[in-house]
């Protein structure tokens, strides 16, 4: 079951992320600078609720990256892990797949300008795993001890002991 998104980007907004790609701004390039310009002028056209999630994301990796692993929040990861997935879509849609070299400058821009370009690739997958498994991840969540919940904050951890657990709840 996929989550429902906190935000969302409408036809228009769509059509102007599209319409870099048209107007050629995807040439190809070897500057830094001309990925964070393509991301900086599609930014003004990120609804808000969007930008209000990115917000959320970069606070919440200051407090990660401030604190120890022991005292990390599950709900901070969620937060970050929610403006990366923002990141991810604009970078999409601007270079129109998900993969590839200018999806990859594209994405890497956009860490860079929201100040998230110290997280680990490793670390963003972790998190997309976790994403495309919340439901499941939640319920499992639920059925631990607090004490239990609260040495299991980091995407890789959570990932790890998940899928131990499903490996045994299967036959």
């Amino acid at each position: 079951m996929k989550k429902s998104r906190k935000w969302h980007f409408s036809k228009r907004d769509y059509d102007l992320f599209v319409s870099f790609s048209d107007a050629g701004l995807l040439r190809k390039t070897k500057t830094e600078m001309f990925w964070k310009q393509v991301v900086q002028k599609a930014y003004p056209k990120v609804p808000i609720a969007a930008r209000d999630t990115i917000e959320a994301g970069r606070e919440a990796w200051d407090r990660i990256r401030k604190s120890g692993r022991q005292r990390q929040n599950y709900r901070d990861w969620q937060q970050l892990s929610d403006a990366i997935e923002v990141g991810e879509f604009m970078a999409t849609q601007i270079a129109g797949k998900a993969e590839g070299g200018a999806y990859a400058r594209l994405m890497q821009a956009w860490l860079k300008l929201n100040g998230m370009d110290d997280i680990a690739t490793s670390t963003r997958t972790y998190m997309r795993q976790v994403r495309e498994h919340a439901a499941e991840i939640e319920a499992w969540r639920n059925s631990l001890l607090p004490e239990q919940k609260m040495k299991m904050n980091n995407p890789k951890t959570i990932l790890e002991h998940f899928e131990r657990w499903r490996k045994q709840k299967q036959p």
